[in-house]
């Protein structure tokens, strides 16, 4: 039986490979899956860690899925070729006892078996299968609740090879190689719902046509059928507007006169659909637009007409001469949830009753009229009720909707429910009355969702279209007699089932009686009508397009008109750097294109899906990258100049599983698109990312910034650091979670410095609004300015800020000044960034649009998110980090991608988006540099250990990814040199906090740079007194950079500890100078509220950061305030070459109006200190500020110099000083425009020649000095001069 298969599919695809060439690769590999086709895809040791906590049940990589009644379950995918039917099997299982079982709830306990549960699922991610497994690692043995430790599973493939080679016989859908808008003149007009339209001389010249000109047969109309796109990537659709047949009414062929019309049958944007189950009609309202367009041209060939046919000879099976009416009432007035695909009508509340009037002029009132109601409700109390009457309480019904309940604690945002009720004896007009109940809570709202109707009517023209189709009619085989009463001559009727194949029925006359015979295996659409015809609604002309005709391209970006510069500045610039195929798409060409000119969001997908779908088998030719530039809006029907579709969940009300996510365009396999938040089949395609800029600013910082940091002034050894921040309370999850992710990319990844801001390791405060964290405040704000490649926040969330106690708030962004140093926000919290909200600017959006600082991109939440997905999702993100730092191809989208397809959280999964640009790659350094030798030993072989005072030279070099070394690379290498590894514990600040200690390494005895000459560097420095003194492995952090490239690398084959024999005398303290933004301030100066302490530093022996000893760092103190004592050591770094001398810059903020003073005080190595001091006066920036006007020399001969200072640095100033003379008269003007970094001008010169040239006399001058901010506002002083001649 199997060769005779064999030889039959042989004979088969003998048809499909007659190349011979073809044959050998077929056969060739249908041995290889045979010889292959029991070996497993992978096998794996798994063991899960367990915690040992008594009031937890989890394990360090558990998720908590829904279909397990949220137990810790274990999850992975894993690649599966061309398979999509696996066997997951489980061996060598060791289990442990559960001991607190108490933990469990009723629904968890019943849901552990016998057994552990193993259920795998099969998707696709860019043509290659993936499945996702996961495993419920608990177990009912001898009544006791057993949990898996430990065991080995494997992977192995269950189809056959003719199974698997049967499997990919797929053809790949065909598209149009041209856009029909390619060429010609095209018009858009839209209607508003399905009908027979009319388009006359005066509308299409009102649409732009000279309708004399235009020859009748020409006449084309194209379009897309009613409704919204399917969202299933592989359901049949339209790849571009089609041809509708039409009706052309014209006095002469060749030319289109006043009195001439074209008649067409348009279909709207609701879809009818007919429910089995119901035997209803349902209507869809189209989610994105209220009008179905359509394109109108004249001049591109000949236009197909509706051809007539005559009725059917063959006997009648069924005589229809009633038919199926329907209608509806649905508004959408209001999204409650502000969010998901859900709008609702009319709020009940203040006034309970509402009536809707229905008019169905044949309707036969002894048939039941089917009325469909959706309603919705808020109550958190007893529940409401709706009461449905009509015609005075003959026909009356009620739905309940109970109280909206809670999920964790959060309410959801209102109950929906929908019923059909069957009522009797009504007039062909009635009414449809609605009484809200509120069971006496005031507190509830009840709102209408919808009212459809199904009635059966008599099949009789009325002189208005007649809609019509008959359920009754339908049957394999029916040959039906259709009989329509009151009808003439003049009444044409149309079959209409297929749009785009519409007919004309010649029918039967009997006295007023029509009759026509036609079969009716399926169900059909008439119409029937005369004169009677809708007008559409007048767009314009259409631009020539063609996006069908573009060739294959790695990235899409599609965004509005109004960004399309910033949009081609970012292709220009990927197209350079990274030599990306990129596109810009503007959206409305899109929707032309994709949905017949309508705006609906599957347009973008559908385009994205024709690139991915011509790939031919070819991966590298599949789109990598789509990014959307443009806000976004829940309500997708109002979207503005600047907004950009999104993508809305299909729950509304359920406050934990509604989303927003532009996941949706990545998802382009053809069994995907229907159900995305099924994550264990829906895999990712393509990344995506959006840039949700709703103003042309917002766009412009987003690319400057970009622009910024894939140049060398983002160059920097913040690139090696990692910071994590974790909340407080919750018993600990987020700290613990936070530091297993942070052990695991340490470990995985040792360049990464990493540092761990934990909020329950600082001190918490007491205010009259709640408990603080000023100290993590502090640290983040210093985190931010010292530069870091990535923030990773666990914990809570929302969209104006982090953490109950606000550590991260909207002033605090505000505030930020680390424009060159622009980290990737990872924020496993909740909603800190759902951009769907115009109204609301969000922390998360603010982070990314900060000019001149906050972050480059943003892997964040959209709405509310379980802390244990946020952790799978947080974990598979950062594990992708080992492998960006090896693939220099891999971009922050890869990095999503791959993280989300591993990552089986369902809508968990859905809520994280990225903020930026997926085409980005992070600024990961792209060589390696390494230690060679320490004190002229071999790193390899046993070298000096790190004493304290001892004189340590580290020698080393920049290599390649061969390890070779560089001998090209010129420039500047960065030396951290860290202490030993330290243990610190939580402080249990609140209740539900207890001591979690943890490790971390951030104390420096060494910061500095040295020259590197043909990939060679050597440092020499003097290792501080302040070291821990007990023996251990320390590191060295190394970064390198030169004009066009950088590299890192570090080493903790060192150790550290003791004390040197030997070490220089010296009683001297550091040399401390003392300034603000720069090194012009003068003492007493004026400054903003935010300014920045400069300090240059002064020792033989180096500057003690190493934060070991105690009262030995650098430190300032503002107005003698000993309370709150400024530390220092992160921001001090050694000049090149030098470890003598060195600067620091620390910004200063929120500091109070008028005078201070500032006390820095600096330690050498050998603990000598030594004191800086200035005065400072403090102008708010409120008000532009204008002091110390001086010249200099004054008096002068030749020239002078002007000074002043001003309380706006980095802002563009217009500056003006006019000379006077004694009686008044301007005798020279000087203006310029200025923006300096620091509060001090003194470098304007004048030479002391007048407006003409000539030199001024002698004498006693007035001069005044103008400063004018960007807003108007302007201040002046003035002084004298004298001029010696």
């Amino acid at each position: 039986m199997r060769i005779q298969f064999f030889t039959v599919f042989s004979k088969q695809m003998f048809i499909i490979f007659k190349n011979k060439t073809l044959w050998m690769v077929f056969f060739c590999t249908l041995l290889s899956d045979i010889l292959a086709q029991n070996n497993p895809i992978v096998t794996k040791n798994i063991q899960l860690n367990w915690n040992k906590h008594a009031d937890k049940i989890d394990f360090s990589t558990s998720d908590h899925l829904a279909i397990y009644n949220y137990l810790p379950s274990y999850s992975f995918a894993q690649y599966i070729g061309r398979d999509n039917q696996v066997q997951v099997s489980l061996t060598h299982p060791i289990y442990s006892t559960l001991q607190n079982t108490s933990l469990l709830s009723k629904a968890q306990l019943e849901m552990i078996q016998n057994d552990v549960i193993i259920k795998t699922e099969i998707g696709s991610e860019r043509k290659q299968n993936m499945a996702s497994v996961s495993i419920l690692p608990f177990r009912v043995n001898n009544g006791n609740i057993e949990i898996l430790t430990s065991f080995e599973l494997s992977i192995t493939p269950t189809l056959t090879p003719m199974e698997r080679i049967a499997n990919e016989q797929n053809i790949n859908r065909i598209y149009a190689p041209n856009s029909i808008l390619n060429t010609g003149k095209w018009f858009k007009f839209g209607v508003t719902k399905t009908g027979i339209y009319k388009l006359d001389y005066n509308f299409l010249k009102n649409l732009g046509f000279s309708p004399s000109s235009i020859l009748p047969q020409n006449i084309r109309i194209f379009g897309h059928r009613s409704g919204m796109l399917p969202e299933l990537a592989g359901a049949t659709r339209e790849d571009e507007p089609l041809e509708i047949p039409i009706k052309v009414v014209t006095a002469s062929p060749t030319q289109f006169q006043t009195n001439d019309y074209i008649l067409a049958y348009l279909q709207g944007p609701e879809k009818w659909s007919f429910q089995s189950t119901s035997q209803t009609f349902k209507a869809q309202k189209h989610l994105y637009s209220d009008t179905k367009n359509f394109f109108i041209s004249a001049d591109v060939g000949m236009g197909a007409r509706i051809p007539s046919i005559n009725s059917s000879t063959l006997p009648a099976t069924k005589n229809i001469n009633t038919y199926n009416d329907y209608g509806f009432f649905e508004e959408d007035k209001v999204n409650i949830a502000k969010s998901g695909k859900q709008f609702l009508g009319d709020e009940f509340g203040g006034i309970n009753n509402k009536s809707f009037a229905f008019n169905f002029p044949n309707l036969i009132s002894a048939q039941p009229t089917k009325i469909t109601i959706a309603v919705a409700a808020f109550s958190k109390a007893s529940g409401s009720s709706f009461t449905i009457t009509s015609d005075g309480g003959n026909n009356s019904n009620t739905i309940f909707l109970n109280n909206v309940g809670q999920v964790s604690g959060i309410d959801n945002t209102a109950v929906r429910d929908e019923k059909i009720f069957n009522f009797f004896s009504l007039n062909p007009s009635f009414t449809i009355d609605l009484n809200y109940n509120r069971n006496g809570d005031f507190s509830t709202k009840g709102w209408i969702d919808y009212i459809q109707i199904n009635a059966v009517s008599n099949l009789k023209y009325n002189g208005e279209p007649l809609y019509f189709r008959s359920i009754a009619s339908v049957g394999s085989g029916n040959i039906s007699n259709f009989e329509i009463q009151n009808m003439n001559n003049q009444v044409d009727i149309w079959d209409v089932t297929n749009p785009f194949n519409i007919e004309k029925i010649n029918y039967t006359l009997n006295g007023a009686i029509a009759s026509f015979k036609i079969s009716t295996d399926s169900l059909k659409e008439f119409v029937a009508y005369e004169s009677s015809a809708n007008s559409p609604i007048a767009m314009g002309s259409v631009s020539n397009q063609n996006i069908h005709g573009l060739p294959q391209k790695d990235m899409l970006i599609f965004t509005r008109t109004a960004f399309l510069s910033q949009a081609n500045e970012l292709a220009l610039l990927h197209q350079t750097k990274q030599n990306l195929r990129v596109a810009v798409l503007e959206l409305n060409q899109v929707f032309n294109e994709f949905s017949s000119g309508s705006n609906d969001i599957t347009a973008i997908r559908n385009c994205i899906n024709m690139f991915y779908d011509r790939t031919n088998g070819n991966i590298s030719h599949i789109p990598k990258y789509v990014l959307i530039i443009g806000d976004g809006s829940y309500d997708n029907k109002n979207l503005g100049e600047f907004l950009m579709p999104t993508y809305e969940s299909d729950k509304t009300y359920e406050s934990l599983e509604t989303y927003v996510s532009d996941d949706y365009f990545g998802l382009l396999d053809d069994n995907e698109g229907a159900n995305i938040t099924n994550t264990g089949t829906e895999k990712l395609d393509a990344s995506v990312g959006r840039i949700p800029a709703d103003n042309i600013t917002q766009a412009q910082t987003s690319i400057d910034k970009i622009k910024m940091y894939l140049s060398s002034v983002a160059y920097g050894d913040w690139r090696n650091q990692g910071t994590f921040i974790a909340d407080d309370e919750d018993f600990n999850i987020h700290v613990e979670d936070a530091d297993e992710i942070a052990q695991n990319i340490a470990l995985a990844q040792n360049k990464l410095n990493i540092d761990k801001i934990y909020l329950d390791a600082f001190q918490q405060q007491s205010s009259t609004g709640g408990a603080t964290y000023p100290a993590v405040v502090d640290a983040i704000h210093k985190k931010l300015f010292t530069g870091t490649l990535f923030i990773n926040y666990v914990g809570h969330g929302g969209p104006i800020g982090l953490a109950k106690e606000r550590i991260l708030s909207i002033d605090d962004i505000n505030q930020w000044k680390n424009e060159n140093k622009l980290p990737l926000f990872i924020t496993a919290s909740c909603e800190f960034a759902p951009y769907d909200i115009p109204d609301q600017y969000t922390a998360g959006e603010r982070v990314l649009f900060k000019e001149n600082g906050g972050g480059i991109a943003l892997l964040t939440t959209t709405r509310i998110v379980y802390s244990h997905r946020n952790k799978t999702m947080n974990q598979n993100f950062m594990n992708q980090f080992p492998i960006a730092y090896s693939d220099a191809t891999m971009t922050l989208g890869d990095m999503l991608r791959i993280a989300k397809n591993n990552t089986n959280t369902n809508d968990g999964n859905r809520k994280f988006s990225l903020l930026g640009d997926p085409a980005l790659r992070l600024a990961l350094p792209s060589y390696n540099v390494v230690v060679t030798k320490i004190n002229s030993s071999p790193i390899v072989s046993p070298h000096d250990t790190l004493k304290a005072l001892s004189k340590i030279t580290i020698e080393g070099e920049v290599r390649d990814l061969y390890n070779q070394k560089m001998t090209d690379f010129n420039g500047i290498t960065a030396i951290n040199v860290y202490d030993k590894m330290k243990s610190i514990s939580t402080l249990k600040n609140d209740p539900d906090s207890y001591l979690f200690p943890f490790n971390i390494q951030k104390n420096s005895i060494y910061k500095g740079k040295t020259k590197t000459t043909n990939g060679v560097f050597s440092c020499t420095f003097l290792v501080p007194k302040d070291i821990d003194y007990n023996y251990g492995n320390g590191k060295i952090s190394l970064y390198a950079y030169a004009d066009t490239t950088d590299a890192s690398g570090n080493t903790a084959d060192i150790v550290i500890g003791g004390v040197s024999d030997t070490f220089p005398i010296d009683n001297k303290g550091p040399i401390v100078d003392v300034f603000m933004n720069d090194a012009k301030f003068v003492f007493g100066g004026i400054t903003d509220e935010n300014p920045k302490l400069l300090c240059n530093l002064f020792d033989e022996n180096g500057i003690n950061t190493s934060g070991n000893g105690i009262g030995h760092d650098i430190t300032a103190i503002i107005d003698n305030d000993t309370k709150n004592i400024y530390t220092l050591n992160d921001f001090y770094e050694t000049d090149v070459d030098n470890i003598s001398k060195g600067s620091l810059t620390y910004p200063f903020s929120k500091l109070s109006k008028g005078k201070h003073t500032l006390e820095v005080k600096a330690w050498d190595v050998l603990n000598n200190s030594g004191v800086g001091y200035t005065e400072f006066l403090v102008e708010e920036t409120a008000k532009l500020a204008l002091s110390h006007v001086l010249n200099y020399p004054n008096p002068f001969t030749t020239s002078t110099h002007f000074m002043f200072e001003h309380n706006r640095p980095g802002v563009n100033l217009d500056l003006k000083i006019e000379i006077f003379s004694v009686s008044g008269k301007v005798i020279k003007t000087i203006s310029k425009n200025i923006n300096t970094i620091g509060y001090r001008v003194n470098d304007i010169a004048w030479d002391g020649l007048d407006d003409y040239g000539d030199k001024i006399g002698r004498g006693v001058y007035i001069y005044r000095v103008t400063i004018k901010d960007e807003f108007g506002k302007k201040v002046s002083q003035y002084q004298k001069l004298v001029v010696l001649n």
